[in-house]
């Protein structure tokens, strides 16, 4: 109970047998001694002091002590000592406990300890030396003590050796409450060796093995703290020498919990005490008192230490950050070699593994002075783990394989590095819709010489610019997706939770939801506001620290060569109505011999397909200081550029190419462009009517069309340019007026009239136009895969005539109503209760399976399994008893164009009122479509 026993010592018997003829001798001989049953009642009081049972005090009359007799001066020669047995049975060490709240008893059994043939003999240092043996058990293991003593005339020799075999460890939590486990289990073996000689410091070797290991604390749901072996192997311990030499350290099966945010990171450390301080440490220095002087002398030397080799193998670290944790194994990790002598370089190979992806490091390292030599390999690292791990959000990296092949040397001179990176399969992308988005099959970079000045740093040391050297850079396959709005382009911009609440999210990322929070416990939880300022100071310090590099050391940088193969670029552009989109494929580039900063190179050449599929092909040389670029572009589409045309000039292109060559040289003297610049097939329109035309340029569009046009068909201009570098650009405008003179207009834009093809006109205006229906999937709301094409053209229409609005009607035709019977068919079947009532007769389960099945394979579009005889008659029998009432109908065919007006108005970026939805007809008496008429705006 809380108030629990005084402290006592309770046996339950004592047996001596002395053997007393060896008295005459001066010797102590025991035979025996045996101690049953002893019990040892302690106290530990909440301020960690131990009450122990101790002999009850004299009484205060008690004449006090005798002062100590003088030595005679012939002393009697010393007693000896002989213990043939000593034992002790069933021993018990009871503690009340009062550090934790409750109290706690706590019991510790000692099977037994048995002590054998233990001699303590007073001799010349000639004489056979003293030996004895101890072996204590306790549970199922066992401890036991060899002694020998030997005399050396000024002291004794003692050489112990302790032997453990299987010692259980378990519940040892309880006797230090204060570091917070709540469970501790393990077995310790081992074998140690102690000498000590008179007047010497003592000397120790031997082997210490703790296994099965496990360390459990509250709040965690598995262990923090668990290995299967843990081996340290000491080959010596001379304190005299201040001198530690390790053979080997091994760990085996370990396993460790990390909470990096949490104070400590360590969920096995204790936490700390309420109240204190875990945040920003102070750095304020304070002036220091004076103090007393220092003692004189020479300061003791450190210890020198030396391990031989230190080995890691199946271990792993669970860190949590954002769930879910990072789970990183080390599959092995060897050093040889480790030493505190200066210069010393050990030998290490580490292999550490996340999912399937690895990464090995192998070579030589030193500490003082830093040093390495080492081979890094990385092999499929998944970059999403790392970037969920530390709470990125939104997540926007959905994917990202790191490999490397790399040598870096570090000691000897500069720090340099040679190899290989390659980061392969990135795909970034907004957690929803498709507003960015950056992907590659693979990026690699060859570094063929990094030298990096002054690293380490060393006082004194010549600087001199950073040279990277690369072979060859390539990217295969990227594909970038970017959107435009009136507030610029949305690009990622993600924010580090690091495990807490998500701070409010960036323009054009969502915010993180709430299950993103760490399932750290609460009183565990760092303080986000002190993690963020610590993450500003970082950022800070790494921008100043390379400002200060890019001050000291420049870069110097050479590749031999750049690629990219097979680039897409997508743009959509928000600024202009209706929206513009665009892709740009194909996209190649070839660099060569390339130098920064003096931007110099030998030859470059990009080649790619512009929106509309025209190819575009840029050609560069350099040759000393001459610079000479070739720029071809073939039959570029012009409609689709009207989202820009329309809004700044008042026309509209309808149809027309674009085809540019152009030459430019450009060397000390100056430069010169020579451009080609052609229109084919070329037609436009004025937004607000053809008077607008007239007013603005004094002749009719058709007049100033058909003068721009020559007998081909074709506008052509030729644009000379020249200028230096100290002039800027002096365009040779004599030619170019008279072109655009003679030809009437140089920037015409683009008439619908060509491009509706069979269009009607009443009075000017646009009286019908009936292009062809949009086509749906039989049964459903959903558009037909073979008529996008045909959105595609009626938007095209619609871009290039902005007079124009659209009519949509919804139809509904005879294979609608049958689907939407068979619909209503596999409801039944699909839930029982539906199945019973809506049939009058229950065929056979194979019947209604192999009915289901077909259903279900039409309504998903796939191909559907035939039907025998019976199956295909039951199947008419239930569809005819399914009717299709005119309200359905209607719904159908209303969803139908509702549907297609929302793919005009939020894909397409076309206005609400140029798109009007009628009154669908209550009767199937159309098709599974969406017919189109358009009319002139109101």
């Amino acid at each position: 109970d809380a108030g629990g026993p005084a402290p006592r010592v309770a046996f339950q018997r004592l047996y001596v047998d002395l053997a007393w003829q060896p008295l005459f001798s001066r010797v102590v001989q025991i035979e025996e001694v045996t101690l049953d049953g002893p019990e040892v009642d302690v106290e530990r009081l909440r301020d960690g002091g131990v009450i122990l049972p101790a002999l009850r005090p004299p009484p205060e009359s008690a004449s006090p002590e005798p002062p100590p007799a003088e030595p005679a001066a012939d002393a009697a020669p010393p007693w000896n000592v002989i213990v043939n047995t000593a034992r002790l049975r069933d021993g018990r060490l009871v503690l009340l406990d009062r550090v934790p709240e409750p109290a706690q008893n706590v019991t510790l059994s000692l099977d037994g300890i048995e002590l054998n043939g233990f001699h303590l003999r007073a001799q010349d240092e000639n004489q056979a030396p003293g030996v004895g043996t101890i072996e204590a058990r306790f549970g199922d293991g066992t401890v036991k003590l060899d002694t020998d003593l030997a005399n050396r005339g000024d002291g004794f020799a003692v050489t112990a050796t302790a032997t453990l075999e299987n010692l259980p460890l378990d519940r040892l939590q309880v006797h230090a409450p204060e570091i917070g486990w709540s469970d501790f289990r393990g077995r310790l073996d081992g074998k140690l060796q102690v000498h000590l000689e008179p007047e010497m410091l003592p000397l120790a070797s031997g082997t210490v093995v703790l296994r099965d290991v496990q360390v459990d604390v509250p709040g965690e749901s598995e262990p923090a703290l668990a290995w299967r072996r843990f081996e340290v192997d000491v080959e010596r311990v001379d304190l005299a020498k201040r001198a530690i030499a390790v053979k080997k350290v091994a760990l085996d099966g370990a396993g460790v919990l990390v909470r990096p945010l949490d104070q400590p990171p360590l969920p096995l450390l204790p936490r700390a005490k309420s109240g204190t301080h875990d945040g920003p440490v102070d750095a304020t220095v304070t002036p220091a008192s004076p103090s007393a002087p220092q003692p004189q002398g020479e300061p003791e030397p450190a210890f020198r230490w030396s391990v031989a080799k230190v080995e890691l193998s199946d271990c792993m670290a669970k860190v949590f950050l954002a769930p879910p944790p990072l789970e990183v194994q080390i599959p092995s990790l060897t050093v040889e070699g480790l030493s505190s002598e200066k210069g010393n370089r050990a030998n290490v190979a580490l292999e550490m593994r996340e999912r399937d992806g690895g990464v090995k490091v192998a070579g030589a390292l030193g500490i003082d002075p830093l040093f390495a030599d080492v081979t890094i390999g990385l092999d499929a690292l998944a970059l999403e783990d790392f970037a969920t791990a530390v709470g990125v959000d939104p997540a926007v990296l959905k994917h990202a394989s790191l490999g490397a092949d790399l040598k870096v040397a570090l000691g000897d001179g500069p720090l340099r590095a040679s190899g290989k990176l390659a980061l392969a399969d990135l795909d970034v992308a907004p957690p929803q819709g498709e507003d960015y988005g950056f992907a590659w099959k693979r990026f690699e970079i060859d570094v063929r010489d990094l030298q990096v000045p002054n690293v380490p740093p060393s006082p004194g040391a010549a600087g001199g610019p950073v040279k990277v050297d690369l072979a060859r850079v390539a990217l295969a396959s990227p594909r970038i997706r970017l959107t435009r709005t009136p507030e610029g382009l949305i690009l990622p911009a993600p924010q580090v939770t690091l495990g807490r609440d998500a701070t409010t999210a960036p323009a054009g990322a969502s915010a993180a939801p709430a299950a993103a929070a760490t399932s750290a416990p609460a009183a565990a939880t760092a303080d986000d506001g002190t993690v963020r300022e610590k993450a500003a100071v970082i950022a800070t310090e790494a921008r100043e620290a390379a400002r200060e590099i890019e001050a000291t050391s420049p870069v110097a940088l050479t590749i031999g060569e750049v690629t990219i193969d097979d680039g897409e670029i997508t743009v959509t552009d928000r600024t202009v109505q209706p929206f513009f989109k665009g892709r740009v494929t194909a996209l190649e580039l070839d660099v060569h011999d390339f130098q920064y900063p003096s931007n110099r190179f030998r030859d470059v050449r990009l080649t790619a397909k512009a929106p509309g599929g025209a190819p575009i092909v840029v050609d560069a040389r350099q040759r000393g200081e001459t610079l000479e670029v070739t720029a071809d572009t073939k039959a570029l589409p012009l409609p689709q550029l009207n989202p820009y045309v329309t809004g700044a000039s008042g026309y509209s292109i309808s149809s027309g190419t674009f085809t540019l060559a152009s030459k430019v040289k450009l060397d000390p003297k100056g430069y010169r462009a020579d451009s080609e610049i052609a229109f084919d097939d070329l037609d436009v329109a004025g937004a607000a009517g053809d008077a607008l035309f007239t007013e603005n340029f004094g002749v009719s569009l058709s007049l100033a069309l058909a003068l721009l046009r020559d007998v081909s068909g074709r506008i052509a201009l030729d644009v000379p340019i020249t200028g230096d570098r100290s002039g800027g650009a002096r365009p040779d405008l004599a030619p170019i007026v008279a072109q655009a003179m003679s030809h009437a207009l140089i920037n015409a834009l683009a008439s619908p009239l060509k491009l509706l093809g069979a269009l009607s006109l009443d009075g000017g205006r646009v009286a019908a136009f009936k292009p062809e229906p949009i086509g749906f999937v039989t049964g459903q709301a959903k558009i037909a895969d073979d008529a996008w094409w045909r959105i595609e053209q009626l938007t095209g229409v619609l871009a290039a005539s902005p007079a124009l609005r659209v009519e949509l009607t919804g139809e509904v035709g005879a294979d609608d109503v049958r689907a939407l019977q068979e619909a209503a068919v596999l409801a039944d079947l699909q839930q029982e209760k539906g199945f019973f009532s809506g049939l009058k007769d229950l065929p056979s389960r194979g019947t209604r399976n192999a009915i289901r099945a077909l259903l279900e394979a039409r309504a998903k579009g796939e191909p559907a399994p035939a039907l025998d005889a019976d199956d295909q008659a039951k199947l008419e029998e239930w569809v005819a008893a399914k009717t299709i009432g005119d309200d359905q109908i209607r719904a159908l065919a209303s969803t139908r164009a509702d549907r297609l007006r929302e793919v005009l108005t939020h894909d397409y970026g076309f206005g609400a009122d140029r798109l009007v939805v009628r009154e669908p007809a209550a009767t199937a008496t159309g098709a599974a479509q969406v017919a189109v008429q358009l009319g002139a705006r109101g």
